[in-house]
């Protein structure tokens, strides 16, 4: 006796990609968050090869703080950013943060100057 299966026709060989389970997962999780007034990261996601590092400004109730955050993998780092920074305010933020750093560690202006290579 045979039984037929519920499934008049094969799996298909080709299934649909994760990044679909994971993009649904990410939005699902962001909505959460934003319900819990968590405090997100307006600015850009790396990849350094072993791991995402998201790196922006978090704003919190008295103000805001520049911060790079090592995520193990894309959807966490996707998790934290509340909008994507374009990429001319984020050379120009990071340039920014790096003089502020240079300063605060005592380096003179020619010194901070060739440092960043101009």
């Amino acid at each position: 006796m045979s039984t037929k299966s519920f499934r008049s026709q094969p799996l298909p060989s080709v299934s649909r990609p994760l990044s679909c389970a994971t993009d649904f997962w990410v939005a699902q999780q962001k909505r959460q968050q934003k319900r819990q007034e968590q405090s997100l990261v307006w600015g850009r996601i790396q990849d350094n090869g072993c791991n995402f590092i998201v790196e922006g400004w978090r704003f919190w109730e008295n103000g805001a703080t520049w911060v790079k955050i090592p995520c193990q993998n894309l959807p966490t780092a996707q998790l934290l950013l509340c909008s994507v920074m374009n990429k001319q305010s984020f050379k120009a933020e990071q340039l920014r943060q790096a003089w502020d750093k240079m300063e605060r560690d005592g380096k003179s202006y020619n010194e901070i100057i060739e440092k960043l290579g101009y």
